[in-house]
């Protein structure tokens, strides 16, 4: 059986620490336009390089790689020039996905709803998941054992500074 490599950017494959200035508080923290200048603020990021070489070999072996971020569309130029540059595969297509403008969801709902989208579409498959955030795992419970979550520690300023 086949696998889906799903890996979350921010916290994960790459280290935001720098935009924790950015990160929208109190109810704006639900709205994706005052997340615009934290996510378009990730060109800066530093890359988490034991994870992106895991991605890199995964993706020069021809296996099913996709990107899944809570970031809003609005930073998708931002989102994968560093990708393209992280992962030095600049002629290869990289599948990403990012949530909608207008979708003010809870991140692990966003990831899930996409998520379930998957699986359903790949029935004989299952999704090895690499994401940092513990509540974004926790929400996502109901889909094991079809996917398979893989926690590394968390680099996201969002996730750091959420109550």
């Amino acid at each position: 059986m086949d696998n889906i490599y799903v890996f979350d950017i921010d916290g994960t494959l790459a280290d935001n620490s720098h935009r924790e200035h950015l990160v929208p508080s109190g109810d704006n923290r639900h709205n994706t336009q005052a997340w615009e200048q934290f996510n378009k603020a990730c060109v800066g990021d530093t890359p988490r390089q034991c994870l992106l070489n895991l991605a890199r070999t995964l993706m020069t072996a021809n296996k099913d790689v996709r990107f899944l971020t809570g970031r809003g569309q609005s930073a998708n130029v931002e989102t994968l020039t560093w990708l393209s540059d992280a992962l030095d595969l600049s002629s290869t297509l990289i599948p990403l996905f990012m949530r909608p403008m207008g979708d003010y969801s809870y991140a692990w709902e966003f990831k899930g709803g996409v998520l379930t989208r998957w699986l359903n579409e790949n029935p004989g498959k299952t999704i090895i998941a690499f994401e940092d955030d513990p509540k974004i795992i926790a929400g996502l419970k109901y889909l094991e054992p079809r996917v398979t979550f893989l926690q590394c520690e968390s680099l996201c300023s969002a996730v750091k500074v959420t109550p």
